[in-house]
């Protein structure tokens, strides 16, 4: 049986206003998952070559 247009419109109108925004912040979080990874690996790179410097000081 087929849903009413009211019903299939309600359907559609609850769907855009959520799914959109849940696939945006899904999107964005592993599109900065990467680079939070990148950071941490310089930041890690970057604190041992100031220990080294320190030590050579």
């Amino acid at each position: 049986m087929i849903g009413t247009p009211i019903i299939e419109e309600t359907f559609l109108h609850a769907l855009t206003n959520v799914g959109f925004p849940m696939a945006l912040a899904l999107f964005l979080l592993f599109r900065l998952e990467s680079k939070v990874g990148s950071l941490t690996t310089a930041i890690a790179e970057l604190t041992s070559k100031v220990e080294l410097l320190r030590h050579l000081e």
